[in-house]
């Protein structure tokens, strides 16, 4: 047995070690006197949802059942087969149940403790053990124990002989030790005693000296006083001293403001100029576009539409990236952001900014500033610009999907028609391809009763073991269906997914309303079928109009003469 600094917890697991070995073998014996099952299918049937995950995990490592049966599955497969395979084989029936659980519980506090166990509570477990060995008939393991047992006890006698031996020791040093403190106290004693008498002779001398106390006193609390008034005289001075900083901060504040409002008058006089000349030289340079134009280039306005809806759009955006014009970009999500990257050529990449919902203010009036200095030529953006002026240098907007409700096109067309600027904007969205993409995306209740149903199919096909990933094949779905239809059901906890693949959880009740991606899909489908249904009826004349009666501008500024 180790002689290291947990006696007791060494002896209670060398003796759970014998008693795992002899229990593996007797659970596997027996239970395979069960006809019609296997010794795997009947220790499942004990086990809890995680054990069963523990007790393959160990099967598949060792590759037998009996190394597979972990200590804390004991008493568990024993009380579900008791009647079946095992009542039999005890001598004291159900108290020997308790002592099972008694055992996996000296177990675990003999695992997880971060000290040595109480030595009566070992005795107790360790007799415990010995006991049910004996009961099931294997006297040479229970002797193996009583072994371990008695050689703790002797073990735990000498050391307490040596622990006594060693306070008694202890004792005597500490009682020759005071001895000495003893007579170096009394010594100590006569050296106070004469410094007292000393002390004595000095109190005298000290009373002599009282009256020159008291008037140094009385001159101390003159000077305070005078202290007193010059400190209130140096806090007066100090806050005249703050509001005259104030003054001068606020002039400093007022110059800079001035400054400021000079110098933005001047850039909007620039920006007027280049944009005038901008427009012109882009009017000779759009043969990149038909003719579907409103209103057209014959017609004075400030803003125009180029319906494309439909067109080739990657040859379409590459041509009016080209142009190296301030450009926005708007797209359906962050997937598409990505996508749009992957479409560019690398030299452009640099040269276009990213724009999303987790882009703060401050990071989108930087991407803006950039554009302006012709650091960037376009921002690609899932999510409305809500930083720009009418002094913003955006010359093109450019929308490739189909967006979730007319008020947010109009949000997005505003800085368009309120610029200083000559502004285009290009329709390139593909509506039934936008549409399809979406109900892809968020599936309806339908397609997720069809998924999950074939989930739970396979599955108790399968006698409830996990089913591959790639499941969607033989239920004709979609592979993007199936994956959002996934989602779906793990937020609402009927499913879990690792890279072995899916697992389905017992039903917890909740409703697919409750489901936050259901909720947001059913949101955007909504909204998308209005400007569905808005853009199908309507031309670029049509759409022209309905975007000046929606936005509030000043309409004779780009109202076609």
């Amino acid at each position: 047995m180790s002689t290291n600094d947990y006696p007791n917890q060494n002896a209670l697991r060398d003796a759970n070690n014998i008693y795992l070995d002899v229990m593996r073998g007797f659970i596997k014996h027996h239970l395979q006197k069960v006809k019609g099952k296997t010794v795997e299918d009947l220790i499942e049937e004990a086990l809890l949802n995680n054990q069963m995950y523990e007790f393959d995990k160990m099967l598949e490592e060792h590759e037998d059942v009996k190394l597979a049966i972990d200590f804390n599955f004991i008493p568990q497969i024993i009380k579900r087969h008791w009647n079946d395979s095992f009542e039999q084989n005890f001598n004291e029936k159900l108290v020997d149940q308790s002592r099972l659980w008694l055992i996996r519980e000296g177990r675990n506090k003999c695992e997880h403790r971060g000290s040595d166990l109480d030595p009566e509570l070992t005795r107790t477990h360790l007799n415990i053990i010995a006991e049910l060995l004996k009961n099931i008939n294997r006297s040479d393991k229970q002797e193996e124990v009583e072994s371990i047992r008695d050689q703790l006890i002797s073990d735990n006698m000498e050391n307490q002989i040596s622990e006594i031996s060693e306070k008694l020791q202890a004792a005597e040093k500490d009682n020759s030790k005071n001895r000495k403190d003893l007579a170096d106290a009394n010594r100590q004693i006569e050296k106070l005693e004469k410094q007292q008498s000393e002390a004595k002779i000095e109190i005298e001398k000290l009373k002599n000296v009282e009256d020159e106390k008291k008037q140094c006193e009385k001159e101390l609390k003159k000077v305070k006083k005078e202290k007193n008034s010059l400190e209130e005289r140096v806090s007066e001075i100090d806050q005249q001293s703050k509001i005259i900083e104030n003054q001068n901060i606020d002039y400093e504040k007022r110059i800079e403001k001035l400054e400021g409002e000079l110098t933005e008058l001047k850039l909007i006089k620039k920006t007027t100029e280049d944009s005038f000349a901008s427009t012109n030289n882009l009017l000779n340079t759009v043969a990149f576009v038909d003719k579907q134009m409103f209103p057209p280039i014959n017609t004075e306005s400030t803003v125009r539409i180029l319906d494309q809806r439909k067109t080739d759009k990657k040859n379409y955006i590459l041509n009016l990236l080209e142009l190296k014009k301030p450009t926005l970009i708007y797209v359906q999500d962050e997937q598409k952001i990505n996508q749009f990257y992957n479409l560019v050529k690398p030299d452009q990449k640099k040269m276009i900014g990213k724009h999303s919902d987790s882009t703060t203010k401050a990071e989108e009036k930087k991407l803006i500033l950039k554009l302006d200095k012709g650091e960037l030529i376009a921002i690609v953006s899932n999510e409305i610009l809500s930083t720009l002026t009418t002094e913003h240098c955006i010359e093109h907007f450019v929308f490739c999907h189909l967006v979730p409700g007319l008020e947010m096109l109009y949000e997005q067309c505003n800085p368009a028609f309120t610029s200083c600027h000559n502004t285009f904007l290009h329709l390139l969205y593909d509506s039934e391809q936008d549409l399809k993409l979406l109900y892809s995306l968020y599936p309806d209740r339908k397609p997720l009763e069809k998924i999950y149903m074939g989930l739970r199919s396979t599955i108790d096909k399968m006698n409830g073991r996990i089913v591959k990933a790639n499941i969607y094949e033989k239920m004709d779905v979609e592979k993007l269906k199936f994956e959002a239809g996934c989602a779906i059901f793990e937020e609402l906890g009927l499913l879990e997914r690792n890279e072995k693949g899916i697992k389905i959880l017992s039903p917890t009740g909740k409703k697919l309303e409750e489901s936050k991606i259901y909720r947001k899909g059913e949101k955007l489908k909504q909204g998308i079928k209005e400007f569905f249904d808005f853009q199908n009826k309507l031309n670029a004349e049509q759409i022209w109009d309905k975007l000046v009666e929606n936005i509030d501008i000043a309409k004779e500024r780009i109202i076609p003469i």
